[in-house]
């Protein structure tokens, strides 16, 4: 499971997953990622969780995901954190982080 608010960013971890042999499922958004958990948790093997999304960030839904579902692997993304996201990266157990480097976001054709 993919979930990141940033489409340019969603689609370069779901090519690069897709590269890697994997399926996967996206979500646009936490509340999205936690009711399709709810639905098919049984489903799914990993969640690459980006770190700031609106509404609802990656530490809450991480904590929310670690609470009901600890066994779910959750490697957290991000382009940017600081010490007290990685502190609560750290306490609730993501089981990884990724920083990405995104130079330039847009395309030009």
């Amino acid at each position: 499971m993919i979930v990141e608010d940033m489409e340019f960013d969603r689609q370069m971890i779901a090519t690069t997953v897709e590269k890697l042999g994997f399926h996967y499922i996206v979500c646009h958004s936490g509340d999205e990622a936690i009711n399709l958990l709810k639905q098919q948790h049984a489903n799914i093997d990993l969640m690459m969780l980006d770190l700031f999304m609106p509404t609802m960030d990656g530490i809450s839904i991480l904590g929310h995901c670690k609470s009901r579902y600890p066994d779910l692997p959750i490697i957290m993304v991000s382009s940017t954190q600081s010490e007290d996201d990685l502190e609560q990266i750290r306490k609730w157990q993501a089981n990884a982080f990724v920083s990405i480097n995104i130079v330039n976001r847009s395309v030009s054709g």
